[in-house]
């Protein structure tokens, strides 16, 4: 090889940083809707419309049968929200959603109607047998996180302190 000669390697595909992701939509009120979504590369529909596949059923009145899409976008690394022209509209972080796409970032609060929820990026670790759901309740990516730090930090025979205000359940 001379010094004039570049090595050409073969391209490597592209790969889709979505499943690793491991995003969520946590549906928090009303509480009958209560349920986690699990958000990958595939388009997902919101609605009342059941059915099809890659659409995530949400019966509320206050919700359109075909509401909202979020779809995965590989320039940004983010999931995207579009309205789809429902009767009472999308909100992501209280800001009104068009048809044009709006990048979902961790912690967005997203508002269907009167339908709430949480978009989360990130999987939370995975319950082990000895975490309490009973003592520290939640199904979000955060909580279950929590649940796994206070397990783990549970077979320390080491004082702990408890601050808060009373009435907010340290005695538990």
């Amino acid at each position: 090889m001379t010094v004039s000669e570049t090595v050409k390697r073969p391209m490597e595909a592209p790969v889709s940083r979505a499943r690793d992701l491991g995003a969520q939509l946590q549906v928090i009120f009303p509480p009958k809707l209560c349920t986690t979504l699990a958000l990958e590369e595939a388009p997902v529909i919101l609605g009342r419309q059941p059915g099809s596949e890659g659409s995530a059923l949400l019966v509320d009145d206050t919700v359109s049968r075909r509401h909202a899409e979020i779809r995965w976008d590989e320039a940004t690394a983010s999931h995207l929200l579009r309205d789809l022209g429902s009767s009472n509209g999308s909100r992501v972080g209280g800001e009104r959603v068009t048809t044009s796409p709006v990048i979902l970032h961790d912690g967005a609060v997203v508002r269907l109607g009167d339908v709430v929820a949480v978009y989360e990026r990130g999987r939370g670790a995975e319950d082990g047998a000895a975490v309490s759901r009973e003592a520290i309740p939640g199904g979000a990516a955060a909580t279950t996180r929590l649940r796994a730090q206070v397990a783990a930090a549970a077979g320390d025979p080491s004082p702990v302190l408890l601050i808060g205000e009373t009435g907010t359940g340290k005695e538990r």
